[in-house]
């Protein structure tokens, strides 16, 4: 059978609408080099669903799999965050790896090829408006560079000045009467060569606890309704794990670690991981704020959602990763600067009231009785007492999975955002300071 290829080059004709994750391709990414379209085997997915089908079409929340070859253009020189060569899989819309990856695959086919495309390395277009010319006889300045020329010769090419509140620039260019300041980030305008070809489009398992805070972007592949009782008890299927569509091959996990931001990266980072999100589970209101969560009142607890494919990591390897990133301590950077490095005050022995314990539980959230009892034989094996008491560290909760709502979109891999690598198999320390 011929393959269906689509050859595709460019030079950073959409690299803006690649980084902003518009879900728009331009003209050119539209030209495809028309071969026979013909109907190709659908992967077997496990779940019975395989054989010859139709040609699947990836669209967001399709879990994709890739060959996958980023070369750095025009003499940039990353220090890439996440992988950038080999078989990959992600949820599409999802986040991680570069959001130029999404674009580019939505609406692809298995064996779509595309070749040398340039897509932008995820700091955005440089801008020329945010680059300056300033006298140095200038009268109305900010009070930071009115303070800096009071002392002109101290200004040199490369020094950071910081303009306003989370608005700094360089300074690229120093003469007798001006400076010229460049307020871009470093990067702006790096870019990526993609050679990409599809290997798989799968169906993720039903997610019918995991409610979407765009309820607008809700595709087939999340429909949830939480006022539904019958809807939510599909979930719970003992026979169906994960209650998964009948051709995914993929599963659903979700735990309370404390902070939820390096608790998804220690996701992220773990072979077979496909796809995560942060959120909150087990409150009484619907679609929490983030702000309200930190109240208390909601009783909601920050927790990771988790998709996975069980032919290459188990339910039990992702309960040790858990237990791993359990034992770091969720609090953050509070916790160095506690006596004794003790996340409670012991004394208070009244759960209702310990608000801050609700929201930064160590919990398995078992979606099925199979993964309840998995989780209680591990904990059993690994000497890890079931919590009974949210002041003691050493302890677990085991409860059934709830409504999961979908955290703010500035929660979403928070520190890769920040710069922490989430390769597969990464093992630098986890710093969840924000």
């Amino acid at each position: 059978m011929k393959e269906k290829v689509v050859a595709l080059k460019q030079d950073g004709c959409c690299a803006s609408s690649l980084s902003s994750g518009e879900g728009k391709k331009c003209a050119q990414h539209e030209r495809y080099i028309s071969g026979e379209e013909e109907e190709v085997n659908s992967v077997d997915s496990g779940g019975g669903g395989g054989g010859r089908e139709r040609l699947v079409v990836a669209e967001v929340g399709s879990i994709v799999t890739m060959d996958l070859e980023l070369t750095p253009e025009n003499n940039y020189v990353p220090e890439p965050l996440f992988d950038t060569k080999g078989r990959i899989s992600f949820v599409v819309g999802w986040g991680n790896y570069l959001p130029g990856l999404h674009v580019l695959t939505d609406a692809s086919k298995v064996g779509d090829e595309m070749i040398n495309i340039g897509i932008d390395a995820g700091w955005g277009d440089r801008n020329e408006d945010l680059v300056i010319e300033v006298s140095k006889k200038k009268k109305h300045l900010p009070p930071k560079l009115k303070k800096l020329l009071k002392h002109p010769d101290t200004i040199v090419v490369g020094m950071q000045i910081s303009l306003a509140p989370k608005i700094s620039a360089e300074v690229i260019e120093v003469t007798p009467d001006y400076f010229v300041l460049d307020a871009n980030p470093r990067l702006a305008g790096a870019s990526y060569s993609a050679n990409v070809k599809v290997v798989a489009v799968e169906n993720p398992p039903s997610m019918n606890l995991l409610q979407l805070r765009n309820n607008n972007n809700h595709n087939k592949h999340n429909n949830i309704n939480i006022d539904d009782d019958d809807q939510k008890n599909k979930e719970k299927d003992d026979n169906n794990p994960s209650s998964p569509m009948s051709n995914s091959r993929y599963q659903v996990a979700s735990f309370g670690l404390g902070c939820f931001w390096g608790g998804e990266l220690a996701f992220m980072r773990t072979p077979g991981v496909v796809g995560t999100k942060v959120g909150y589970t087990q409150g009484h209101v619907v679609n929490p704020t983030y702000e309200e969560v930190c109240t208390g009142s909601t009783r909601h607890t920050e927790a990771i959602w988790v998709i996975y494919n069980p032919d290459i990591i188990s339910y039990s390897d992702l309960l040790k990763v858990a237990m791993e990133r359990s034992n770091d301590n969720g609090y953050g950077l509070q916790s160095l600067f506690d006596e004794n490095n003790t996340d409670n005050d012991t004394d208070n022995d009244n759960n209702d009231d310990d608000d801050e314990a609700t929201q930064y539980r160590h919990v398995i959230f078992h979606h099925t009785k199979e993964q309840k009892q998995i989780a209680i034989d591990f904990l059993q094996q690994h000497h890890i007492s079931e919590k009974q008491s949210y002041n003691d560290s050493s302890k677990i909760e085991v409860c059934e999975a709830t409504t999961f709502y979908e955290a703010e979109e500035y929660h979403q891999q928070y520190l890769l955002k920040g710069g922490q690598s989430s390769k597969k198999g990464a093992k630098e320390p986890i710093r969840c300071f924000g």
